[in-house]
């Protein structure tokens, strides 16, 4: 399912994807406060316990790598929020402020720290090992962080386990993703967040080879 708009690429987007509907059967992706794409009837994969979250490629892990900045990304469980203010997050990002965390914050990637840094954690609740693969480094960019921002140079992967607080799957399933992210390559796909057991069982959203935002 892709999006009508497209990504420019060398820009900031806040892109949020989360859950509604009964039973949790709608999958929405909203890009700055708006709704680009709504599914419907969506069918959740099973609950797999094995394979690792992908951030900035596939759910395999393998290919269709982001080549760009993302910073701020966030997991919910049990709670999905779809009220964001872009232009005041933008701003919170801009000193520094990248918000407060709530009991169904489940993974909480950040880049609060120095140019080149290539230590990450996790700062929720959950405390996951977070695993950089690749070229993964805190850069600057000034055009929207106060500090740095998470860059991904098109061959690159953070990864983290699965953990027991990140039951997203299933029918049952309340989740939310957001995070901020710029594009500035050229490959013909590009994933942001991947997850999933095998090639029939898996979840992704990314660019598609238009550049339109897509979620599969």
């Amino acid at each position: 399912y892709d999006s009508v708009e497209t990504i420019d690429m060398n820009k900031w987007y806040h892109i949020v994807a989360y859950t509604s509907g009964s039973p949790r059967d709608t999958i929405s992706v909203a890009v700055n406060g708006e709704v680009w794409i709504k599914v419907e009837d969506f069918e959740h994969g099973p609950l797999c316990t094995t394979a690792n979250i992908n951030i900035g490629t596939w759910s395999d892990g393998t290919f269709w790598s982001w080549c760009g900045f993302m910073d701020n990304m966030k997991m919910y469980v049990g709670y999905a929020d779809n009220t964001y203010d872009p232009v005041l997050e933008y701003q919170k990002g801009r000193t520094g402020n990248y918000g407060i965390a709530n009991s169904a914050l489940k993974i909480w990637l950040k880049s609060d720290t120095t140019y080149g840094d290539t230590n990450f954690t996790d700062a929720s609740s959950t405390g996951a090992t977070v695993t950089p693969r690749g070229g993964v480094y805190h850069h600057i960019d000034d055009n929207r962080t106060a500090n740095t921002a998470l860059y991904f140079d098109g061959a690159s992967k953070i990864e983290l386990p699965w953990h027991s607080n990140l039951k997203f799957a299933g029918s049952a399933a309340i989740w939310t993703f957001e995070c901020w992210a710029k594009y500035t390559g050229t490959a013909t796909e590009a994933a942001i967040f991947g997850w999933g057991q095998d090639s029939s069982n898996n979840f992704f959203i990314g660019l598609n080879t238009t550049t339109k935002l897509w979620v599969y």
